[in-house]
């Protein structure tokens, strides 16, 4: 293969010898870049530029998961720019004491090393933590820069043009990132415009009345139940019909206790395609139930892990619902027509080991969770309806759609209502147990 040098040189030559001849009179569409100096910069400002796009709703203090603001493909395409650049730069610099792939490994190192800082950056928000799945995508986009900006050089384009069509490309995807960013809301459906939050009663039912002989589990309004009884396999089948069928997303299977799934932080189940048909009829709502029946295996997982949930990963605008364990509490995230993202915690109520009915209820703007029957906590949200719920999220159990968000324990059974359960109904179901 020629030597990078060699090509530089040779060019470089030709264009002391030639160049003013074969330049006169023409203009010039593309700046000269004279050095490294332009190029590292240029790294530079993107690192930067990018880093704090991803990090400052963080720092702002907004609602949000854990990691940063950029989706999974833009961590890619950051790396692959600022690996590209450093490629060339190292290429220009280098000269006739390297080839092509020491080349190709300090422009990958570039890369990996501005994901690596980005990740790190978040440490200091205590309650965030890097995400191992950003950084992966961090290191393909690096691979995929550095591999494609040395072979370029070597193979097809001069050192110069190749630098100027990086920087110039660089500024276009800034340029109109920005433009996308302001001009595109970041979720059409919510609306602006709603009515404040509403008072709390004074006085809420506290405790789920129990029915006095044998209880029957509450089939009103009910939409999908995933019993979690299949004792084996991978997959699992909506009792009522009408949620996808699940399929569990990691290596092997689940371990299977009596009328429970095991998880061990490793996998969940995913429907295959979006949810579109639950997600549709939920639409109409303007109220809804998440029940679940779970044993945790510990009081230190947070996230929060998913048990139930409809959404496509950790960003705020990625969430219909949410039922999941932050440490010793449980914890509802829910997307209405008012808020995009609103999460509702419980005091510490969780006993790893224990088994906990945990039911979450949406209704006029107030979310309350219910475990075991007892009111653990209510919320007052701005009052709106499930009419922008997004039809593309998959419906899942145990584990976010990106795998981040495993859970630990037993999950029993789950359901979904398009409904808000009466405290009489929820005290049905805690005395049917999760098998009624």
């Amino acid at each position: 293969m020629t030597d990078i040098s060699d090509r530089a040189d040779e060019r470089a030559s030709d264009d002391a010898v030639n160049g003013p001849a074969r330049h006169a009179g023409r203009r010039r569409w593309l700046p000269r870049v004279d050095g490294t100096t332009a190029l590292l910069t240029m790294a530079m400002v993107w690192s930067v530029l990018l880093a704090v796009a991803g990090l400052t709703p963080r720092w702002l203090g907004e609602e949000a998961d854990t990691g940063s603001s950029l989706p999974l493909w833009g961590h890619a395409v950051a790396t692959a720019g600022i690996s590209a650049m450093v490629s060339i730069a190292a290429a220009r610099w280098r000269g006739r004491r390297s080839g092509p792939i020491p080349v190709a490994i300090v422009g990958f190192l570039g890369g990996f090393t501005w994901s690596v800082l980005v990740e790190l950056l978040q440490l200091l928000d205590d309650e965030r933590v890097a995400d191992d799945i950003d950084l992966r995508w961090g290191i393909a986009g690096s691979v995929a820069g550095a591999v494609a900006a040395t072979i370029a050089v070597t193979r097809w384009i001069r050192l110069e043009l190749a630098a100027r069509i990086v920087m110039i490309a660089s500024v276009v995807v800034l340029v109109s990132g920005a433009v996308v960013a302001i001009a595109i809301p970041n979720d059409p459906g919510v609306v602006e415009a709603c009515p404040a939050a509403p008072g709390l009663a004074a006085d809420p039912v506290a405790s789920a009345p129990l029915p006095s002989g044998a209880a029957e589990r509450v089939t009103d309004g009910l939409v999908v139940r995933y019993d979690l009884e299949e004792g084996g396999g991978s997959s699992l089948v909506d009792s009522e019909g009408v949620g996808p069928p699940l399929r569990y997303h990691a290596t092997g299977s689940p371990s299977w206790t009596d009328g429970a799934a095991t998880f061990d932080g490793t996998g969940g189940f995913s429907s295959i395609d979006p949810a579109d048909e639950l997600a549709e009829r939920m639409r109409r709502a303007d109220a809804v139930t998440v029940e679940a029946w779970v044993r945790p295996a510990n009081i230190t997982q947070a996230g929060p892990t998913r048990i139930f949930s409809m959404s496509s990963g950790t960003q705020e605008s990625a969430v219909d619902f949410h039922l999941g364990q932050e440490l010793d509490a449980f914890a509802l995230r829910l997307r209405t027509s008012c808020t995009l993202f609103e999460q509702t915690t419980t005091p510490p109520v969780a006993t790893a080991g224990e088994v906990s009915h945990v039911v979450a209820v949406y209704e006029d703007g107030v979310a309350s969770i219910w475990v075991d029957g007892e009111l653990a906590t209510r919320r007052a949200l701005q009052p709106g309806d499930l009419s922008n719920w997004d039809d593309r999220f998959p419906l899942l159990i145990g584990d976010e759609a990106t795998g981040q968000r495993s859970y630990e324990g037993d999950i029993l059974l789950t359901a979904l209502y398009e409904r808000a359960l009466a405290p009489a109904e929820i005290g049905r179901n805690l005395a049917a147990g999760p098998d009624g």
